[in-house]
């Protein structure tokens, strides 16, 4: 071996390797919040791998590697927090347009269209019940008397009877989902004006009355989108 050929050896800094592993494991920071310490602690780490070894002149290698820690710490430490809010707007966008359409759908009088959004469990307790006293959804019968009690629910006849140009008007949203959450669930108030031809006779503002809806959503098949459903319906107030 020629003598003047020198080849130095570098041990890998344990530093980097370790904010490199922390890095890559930030992204549990996506299931909750509180894994968020996974990269706070990573950049961290990262930072004192890159400062070490900058002090180190040579002695160790590894800085690839922490900034690469560095990366991953960052991207998914940032992506933890910024996630929540923009999937709440996009949550919050289509449960609201499914809403005032399913509202719709019952103050023109489309009840039947209205009932096929609602939540098995809640058609279920609107059922005629079998021998075991177990909810029957299933039948021209079944589905018959499953109809007649919707429409017979109090809130339901207000929505049926405050007319094709009743003003439907979001308010608030009482409960938010997370990422996490499973199914996907959100609360919602909405206000009705009726606009039916009593109300027009006895006054000239009629009183809005408050509808608090419970929606869920379902998760999304092989080839077909997620739908909304709406759970329960039961009067509110600001």
């Amino acid at each position: 071996m020629d003598e003047s050929t020198h080849v130095e050896y570098r041990r890998v800094s344990v530093l980097a390797i370790l904010a490199l592993l922390l890095g890559i494991t930030s992204s549990c920071a996506l299931i909750g919040k509180v894994l968020l310490a996974l990269p706070v602690i990573g950049l961290g780490v990262s930072l004192l791998a890159i400062s070490k070894i900058h002090a180190s002149e040579g002695h160790y290698s590894g800085r690839a590697l922490a900034q690469w820690g560095l990366f991953f710490s960052v991207l998914f430490g940032v992506a933890a927090v910024v996630r929540p809010p923009l999937f709440q707007e996009v949550i919050g966008r289509q449960s609201k347009t499914f809403a005032q359409s399913w509202l719709q759908l019952l103050v023109q009088g489309d009840s039947k269209q209205a009932l096929k959004y609602v939540g098995i469990k809640s058609k279920g307790q609107l059922a005629p019940v079998d021998a075991q006293g177990k909810p029957n959804v299933d039948g021209d019968m079944a589905e018959e008397v499953i109809f007649q009690n919707f429409c017979e629910q109090p809130i339901i006849q207000q929505l049926q009877t405050a007319g094709k140009q009743a003003s439907i008007r979001y308010e608030q949203t009482v409960d938010k989902p997370l990422p996490t959450d499973r199914p996907i669930g959100v609360v919602q108030i909405f206000s009705i004006t009726g606009n039916d031809l009593e109300s027009q006779i006895t006054t000239d503002s009629p009183a809005p009355f408050y509808v608090q809806l419970y929606l869920t959503r379902n998760h999304a098949n092989k080839g077909q989108p997620a739908v909304w459903f709406v759970n329960r319906w039961e009067p509110a107030s600001l």
